[in-house]
Protein backbone atom coordinates (compact mmCIF):
# COMPACT_ATOMS: atom_id res chain seq x y z
CA UNK A 1 0.00 0.00 0.00
CA UNK A 2 1.14 3.58 -0.84
CA UNK A 3 1.08 6.99 0.68
CA UNK A 4 -1.33 8.19 -1.32
CA UNK A 5 -3.75 5.23 -0.59
CA UNK A 6 -3.63 5.31 2.69
CA UNK A 7 -4.28 8.80 2.66
CA UNK A 8 -7.29 8.17 0.80
CA UNK A 9 -8.25 5.70 3.20
CA UNK A 10 -7.74 7.58 6.02
CA UNK A 11 -9.01 10.79 5.02
CA UNK A 12 -7.07 13.81 5.32
CA UNK A 13 -4.27 13.57 7.50
CA UNK A 14 -2.40 16.07 10.72
CA UNK A 15 -0.38 17.56 8.35
CA UNK A 16 -2.79 18.86 6.11
CA UNK A 17 -5.88 19.06 7.64
CA UNK A 18 -3.95 21.42 10.23
CA UNK A 19 -1.84 22.61 7.14
CA UNK A 20 1.11 22.35 9.02
CA UNK A 21 3.47 22.25 5.90
CA UNK A 22 2.69 26.25 5.95
CA UNK A 23 3.71 26.94 9.00
CA UNK A 24 7.06 28.30 10.54
CA UNK A 25 9.01 25.79 12.37
CA UNK A 26 8.75 27.71 15.55
CA UNK A 27 4.39 27.93 14.88
CA UNK A 28 5.07 24.12 14.35
CA UNK A 29 6.98 23.49 16.95
CA UNK A 30 4.38 25.35 19.49
CA UNK A 31 1.84 23.32 18.01
CA UNK A 32 3.97 19.89 18.77
CA UNK A 33 3.94 20.84 22.51
CA UNK A 34 0.34 22.35 22.80
CA UNK A 35 -0.86 18.97 20.97
CA UNK A 36 1.58 17.03 23.42
CA UNK A 37 1.09 18.49 26.35
CA UNK A 38 -2.61 18.47 26.33
CA UNK A 39 -2.65 14.86 25.13
CA UNK A 40 -0.24 13.89 28.06
CA UNK A 41 -2.54 15.72 30.67
CA UNK A 42 -5.95 13.99 29.40
CA UNK A 43 -7.86 17.42 28.64
CA UNK A 44 -7.87 16.75 25.05
CA UNK A 45 -9.39 20.00 23.73
CA UNK A 46 -10.04 18.70 20.66
CA UNK A 47 -8.82 21.81 18.49
CA UNK A 48 -5.71 19.64 17.37
CA UNK A 49 -6.74 15.52 16.86
CA UNK A 50 -5.26 12.83 15.31
CA UNK A 51 -7.18 12.51 12.11
CA UNK A 52 -5.70 9.19 11.07
CA UNK A 53 -5.39 5.68 12.16
CA UNK A 54 -1.26 6.20 12.07
CA UNK A 55 -1.74 9.33 13.61
CA UNK A 56 -4.01 7.96 16.31
CA UNK A 57 -1.23 4.83 16.97
CA UNK A 58 1.80 7.60 16.97
CA UNK A 59 -0.54 9.31 19.36
CA UNK A 60 -0.74 6.53 22.13
CA UNK A 61 3.15 5.96 21.61
CA UNK A 62 3.19 8.97 22.81
CA UNK A 63 0.81 8.89 25.97
CA UNK A 64 2.80 5.59 26.36
CA UNK A 65 5.85 7.18 26.54
CA UNK A 66 4.50 10.44 28.37
CA UNK A 67 3.06 8.18 31.31
CA UNK A 68 6.06 6.15 31.68
CA UNK A 69 8.59 9.28 32.14
CA UNK A 70 6.21 11.38 34.08
CA UNK A 71 6.09 8.52 36.37
CA UNK A 72 9.69 8.32 36.46
CA UNK A 73 10.00 11.58 37.41
CA UNK A 74 7.31 11.40 40.51
CA UNK A 75 9.18 8.20 41.46
CA UNK A 76 12.36 10.24 41.88
CA UNK A 77 10.81 12.92 43.72
CA UNK A 78 9.09 10.33 46.31
CA UNK A 79 12.35 9.09 46.41
CA UNK A 80 14.01 12.51 47.03
CA UNK A 81 11.28 13.10 49.62
CA UNK A 82 11.61 10.07 51.54
CA UNK A 83 15.39 10.70 51.69
CA UNK A 84 14.96 14.56 52.92
CA UNK A 85 12.72 12.83 55.72
CA UNK A 86 15.57 10.26 57.06
CA UNK A 87 17.59 13.19 57.11
CA UNK A 88 15.37 15.18 59.41
CA UNK A 89 15.14 12.06 61.59
CA UNK A 90 18.83 12.23 62.01
CA UNK A 91 18.74 15.48 63.13
CA UNK A 92 15.84 15.19 65.46
CA UNK A 93 17.92 12.03 67.02
CA UNK A 94 20.76 14.16 67.89
CA UNK A 95 18.53 16.85 69.00
CA UNK A 96 17.07 14.00 72.04
CA UNK A 97 20.54 12.73 72.27
CA UNK A 98 21.77 16.91 73.08
CA UNK A 99 18.72 16.19 75.75
CA UNK A 100 20.06 13.60 77.45
CA UNK A 101 23.37 15.03 77.94
CA UNK A 102 21.95 18.07 79.36
CA UNK A 103 20.13 15.70 82.17
CA UNK A 104 22.77 13.64 82.66
CA UNK A 105 24.70 17.46 83.02
CA UNK A 106 21.93 18.18 85.68
CA UNK A 107 22.51 14.99 87.67
CA UNK A 108 26.10 15.75 87.46
CA UNK A 109 25.68 18.76 89.59
CA UNK A 110 26.30 20.74 86.54
CA UNK A 111 29.61 19.54 85.52
CA UNK A 112 30.17 18.57 82.06
CA UNK A 113 31.28 15.02 81.49
CA UNK A 114 35.03 14.16 80.30
CA UNK A 115 35.13 14.89 76.22
CA UNK A 116 36.41 11.91 75.78
CA UNK A 117 33.49 9.90 77.32
CA UNK A 118 31.07 12.43 75.74
CA UNK A 119 32.30 11.77 72.19
CA UNK A 120 32.46 7.45 72.93
CA UNK A 121 28.21 7.67 74.58
CA UNK A 122 27.62 9.69 71.47
CA UNK A 123 28.77 7.58 68.75
CA UNK A 124 27.02 4.57 70.78
CA UNK A 125 23.82 6.34 70.68
CA UNK A 126 23.91 7.45 67.42
CA UNK A 127 24.61 4.03 66.34
CA UNK A 128 21.69 2.56 68.52
CA UNK A 129 19.72 5.20 67.16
Amino acid sequence: MTIEEFTKTNGDGFISYYEIENNSAYHNSVLGIYFAFTTLSTVGFGDFAPRSDAERMIGVVILVVGVSVFSMFLGLLTEIIDKYKQIDLEIDYSDELDRFFGTMKHYNNDLEWEYERRVEYFEYFRYKW
